[in-house]
């Protein structure tokens, strides 16, 4: 790994340190501030536990742990875990957990793009995985291929979470399947990336955002391909 401003990141990395250059560790700007965006849902006396699933180096959950007593990042690429660890370090409030979510336990692989963290995911498609595991994948040289333990949220067995973002790069399908019991026992505000087709290798089969109003939860608005969930009672 590789210090840049204040983040340790990848060695490879190139493209998350346009933020790491100029963004403090904590800074509530990330992405058009959208820390603060997501705390306009949340009211101050409900900000106790925040969930990051798809924590990356780190920028949303350093940027909560100031507003929230209690953060839990999910990291599934161990490189970028390592980083994550050193960046939170003076962070009392934050636990770390270095496993995939989805629908069931699971090892799987993920491929981590070695120029952006923020890209990495995990692979279910099949075809795919056996061409980069023989060497043919036509993208081979762009990505490290890594063995994960995949969990569900579930198993966690949280009681309560006021604000969950996921982020998960095309796998949200898998991880909400593996998280309803949670969501609807907790009832926290979603934010939920559902990635583009064009921006996934991911097979997916389920309208994400017609699953989560099913659970009880009221779409509220989209930012770019976030989606704001808010629950109805």
């Amino acid at each position: 790994m590789k210090k840049s401003g204040d983040w340790w990141i990848c060695d490879e990395e190139q493209n998350m340190m346009k933020y790491t250059e100029v963004a403090k560790i904590g800074d509530p700007t990330w992405q058009g501030r959208f820390p603060e965006y997501l705390n306009k849902f949340v009211p101050e006396d409900r900000r106790e536990v925040f969930v990051d699933i798809g924590a990356n180096y780190g920028f949303m959950t350093t940027a909560m742990a100031h507003f929230y007593q209690r953060v839990h990042a999910f990291e599934v690429i161990p490189k970028t875990f390592e980083c994550l660890q050193k960046n939170i370090k003076g962070y009392k409030n934050i636990a770390l957990h270095d496993c995939g979510l989805g629908n069931k336990e699971d090892t799987m692989y993920a491929k981590r793009r070695k120029k952006t963290a923020g890209h990495s995911q995990i692979i279910n498609d099949p075809e795919q995985l056996q061409m980069y595991l023989n060497g043919t994948h036509p993208k081979k040289n762009m990505v490290e291929l890594v063995e994960i333990p995949v969990k569900t949220l579930d198993s966690f067995n949280f009681h309560r979470i006021d604000l969950i973002k996921i982020d998960v790069e095309g796998f949200e399908e898998f991880v909400l399947e593996g998280a309803k019991e949670t969501l609807q026992r907790c009832k926290p505000v979603i934010a939920l990336e559902i990635t583009r087709e064009n921006k996934t290798t991911v097979n997916r089969s389920v309208d994400c955002k017609a699953l989560v109003e099913s659970w009880g939860f009221k779409f509220i608005e989209r930012r770019k391909d976030d989606y704001i969930f808010t629950p109805i009672d």
